[in-house]
């Protein structure tokens, strides 16, 4: 062989083994936005609730006036088009209401497009093990009813003229810290897919129709003292549970 292409040859050769392995590409770090839940509280057909304001029931026309409302939402997750299930960061919110609107925002959210949320009202024992130095599980909140009963999933008191006591006292949840109250909620975003940007946020809006706690055949003239963990809070934490209702998107 002439000197000349076995140099050329060797030459290929040598190209050939240094393309063969080129140094592998370091792995994308995950990119995190975050989202923000705006849920407005209403009473009924659109007013809104203020606790502290007097207001009149829908169903039964029964006066009464809130001096709290507070409840626990926990258990976040997202769901893509592709029906992949997003679990977020656990955060255990106490929404305490003074005004009518609570925002509750949540933090590194995986960027991505997604179709659905999905949250529980109150949480599980496994969400609370998740969380057991959570900000708002301090008993100073008022939300912990004892080492025996455990966490209240939601807690409002107030005025009731119709009541035999002229008031009402709600406390759902409890009755075995290892099995506090909760009520799964789910949503499908009817006008688009949320878009969770690297470092930008989304938003999301809700309403929240409080009467619903009290229900026709859940009337408040009888329901106005529900503080035991049985069939009685179960059901009005569903009642509860169908007041929220998703309106749209901002991203």
């Amino acid at each position: 062989m002439k000197p000349f292409l076995l140099a050329l040859l060797i030459f290929g050769v040598v190209a050939c083994k240094d393309g063969i392995a080129p140094p592998p590409e370091p792995p994308r770090p995950p990119q995190f936005g975050s989202l923000l839940l705006k849920l407005e509280h209403i009473w009924g057909a659109g007013s809104s609730f203020v606790c502290n304001d007097w207001l009149v029931h829908p169903i039964s026309g029964d006066s009464l006036r809130f001096d709290q409302l507070r409840y626990y939402l926990s258990a976040f997750e997202l769901e893509d088009s592709n029906g992949v299930k997003v679990v977020l960061p656990p955060n255990i919110p106490l929404i305490a209401l003074s005004g009518s609107l609570f925002l509750v925002s949540i933090a590194d959210v995986p960027v991505g497009s997604y179709r659905k949320i999905s949250f529980d009202l109150g949480f599980t024992a496994a969400t609370l093990q998740q969380n057991p130095t959570a900000t708002f599980l301090d008993p100073l909140y008022g939300m912990y009813a004892g080492p025996d009963t455990g966490y209240l999933s939601v807690k409002s008191s107030g005025l009731a003229p119709a009541s035999p006591t002229g008031s009402f006292q709600i406390a759902l949840g409890g009755g075995s810290a290892a099995q506090p109250m909760h009520q799964r909620l789910s949503f499908e975003f009817t006008d688009g897919l949320v878009r969770i940007r690297h470092q930008r946020e989304a938003s999301m809006e809700f309403d929240v129709d409080v009467s619903k706690i009290w229900s026709v055949d859940m009337p408040l003239a009888q329901w106005y003292q529900v503080t035991s963990h049985g069939q009685q809070c179960v059901r009005m934490l569903g009642n509860l549970g169908t007041g929220f209702k998703y309106r749209h998107l901002h991203d």
